[in-house]
């Protein structure tokens, strides 16, 4: 058989549960659930990196956050290192990337021959482009900010209105693409990142319907300081019934608007590009939508940091479940070996291709591990680093500047509200897991790194705030061979926010 077409789906905040194949009962995704019967999902799937950008950053270059230095969004990949795109395109893959992949700077494309759609952030670190996109009365409600919750509701939504742009433009690619060669398409959704804003349709239905986030009853009572002052950074103290509900209807609604948008691209890449397609779905990182009363990323519990994963395609197992441990990473290994191009340096993980077409397993023993920098823009007030390591049936979480970790038992206590740390009977456990993370974890190098990172974009925004440079903000597109404007909004399609169902 020739080299099959690759269509790889990568979405922004997906909770790897609000799947109707994952057993929620109130989401429609249908296209997801469809998926799933065809191909193999990955039930303990995870990112290696809760946020945005080092995880994206990582999926390129197949490192680990430490690694390739990127552990913030305030921060950019090292043009020098190769992609998986690169290799796969030395391989003998066309490379087409479609909207959102969080890259900064000049080189939008980083090994891609084409790009379809720019991204709807600032391709240059600095630059605001909150209030040109989403006006000031919801300028906020994009980032981790308490108005994000109070002004969550039914209304129209840039994050919507992006994904309709990212998915006309990959059918109208694929109904006129002529090259014989086999394709590599990535496809960056931005949904369901908030605003919790969505279709008012859709927003009322789940509304009327949805249940409140589960919540462990001894949380609160053995929660690490790390994360109350986590929480305490974010405000996120009397959040009302109401405003979780109108939350979770938000959110919920705009995952099935991404299975929607999921649908349409995989009917016209089957249309197009035949059987010899693989389909993977994934999202960089999740979202709590209230569990624990948690909402947003940037911790190390299963509904931030576990992420969804399914493939399907030719000789790969249907309605098949892994249960056995595998990340975002394993996804870079796996394109290199289905490219046939370059291995890439100090790659992490291992190639899933023998594994989803049956012919081999995953170590039960294996370990997974995920990093995360700083988070917030105040030096003095902000996330510090910390890192995950899973193993079986555990979870430890480093975090640097506190005197302990955190373990718990994921398989019997997936919500996380009994801290095993302290107890006597796993002080074994902690210990080894606590050496094995550090083998690739230094939580100093990692501040110093963000610190680093910060200082160099403080200058950058006010040179950016001060120049208004226009032509970084543009990207040349290989398809039409025009320079064309990065993704923007037309000030008449603002949100719209709708306070009551």
């Amino acid at each position: 058989m020739n080299r099959p077409n690759i269509v790889f789906i990568i979405t922004d905040q997906h909770h790897h549960g609000v799947m109707g194949n994952a057993g929620d009962p109130y989401i429609k995704t249908p296209n997801m659930d469809a998926l799933a019967a065809q191909g193999t999902k990955f039930d303990n799937a995870y990112s290696n990196c809760p946020v945005c950008v080092p995880a994206r950053m990582s999926l390129l270059s197949g490192q680990l956050p430490i690694d390739h230095r990127v552990l913030l969004n305030e921060a950019t990949l090292d043009p020098n290192i190769p992609t998986y795109a690169h290799s796969m395109n030395i391989g003998g893959y066309e490379t087409v990337l479609a909207g959102r992949m969080h890259l900064y700077g000049t080189d939008q494309y980083r090994g891609n021959e084409k790009r379809l759609t720019g991204d709807n952030t600032p391709i240059y670190v600095g630059y605001d482009n909150l209030t040109s996109n989403i006006g000031n009365e919801y300028k906020f409600t994009i980032l981790q900010k308490r108005e994000g919750i109070e002004k969550s509701g039914g209304g129209n939504c840039i994050v919507q209105n992006y994904d309709n742009a990212v998915t006309r433009d990959v059918v109208e690619y694929l109904q006129t693409r002529q090259d014989e060669r086999p394709l590599m398409l990535t496809v960056g959704l931005f949904s369901p990142h908030p605003p919790f804003i969505s279709d008012a349709e859709k927003f009322k239905y789940y509304y009327e319907l949805i249940d409140d986030a589960p919540i462990h009853p001894q949380f609160e009572a053995n929660i690490h300081p790390a994360i109350v002052d986590w929480k305490k950074r974010r405000h996120l103290e009397d959040i009302t019934t109401e405003d979780w509900r109108r939350l979770r209807a938000a959110y919920y609604a705009n995952t099935e608007f991404l299975d929607e948008s999921i649908g349409k691209i995989i009917e016209a890449a089957r249309e197009k590009l035949g059987e010899n397609t693989i389909f993977i779905y994934t999202s960089d990182h999740g979202e709590p939508m209230g569990i624990n009363g948690l909402v947003w990323k940037t911790t190390f519990f299963e509904c931030s940091v576990k992420i969804p994963m399914i493939v399907a395609g030719p000789g790969i197992e249907k309605s098949r479940v892994v249960s056995e441990l595998v990340c975002l990473n394993d996804l870079t290994r796996t394109f290199i070996e289905y490219g046939e191009g370059p291995e890439l340096p100090k790659a992490y993980g291992q190639s899933l291709k023998k594994v989803w077409e049956g012919k081999e397993t995953i170590d039960p023993e294996r370990s997974i591990i995920s990093q995360i920098g700083t988070y917030g823009k105040d030096l003095n007030d902000m996330d510090w680093p910390s890192a995950m390591i899973r193993k079986g049936a555990y979870k430890l979480i480093s975090y640097h500047g506190y005197d302990k970790a955190s373990l718990y038992d994921v398989t019997q206590d997936p919500l996380c509200g009994n801290d095993l740390t302290d107890n006597p009977d796993y002080e074994a456990i902690k210990t080894e897991m606590l050496d094995e993370l550090n083998q690739s974890w230094d939580g100093q190098k990692a501040l110093d790194y963000c610190v680093e990172s910060m200082n160099n974009f403080f200058i950058m925004k006010e040179w950016a705030n001060k120049t208004k440079f226009p032509l970084m903000e543009k990207f040349f597109n290989g398809l039409t061979g025009t320079i064309t404007d990065n993704f923007r909004m037309n000030p008449e399609e603002n949100y719209i926010s709708v306070k009551k169902a």
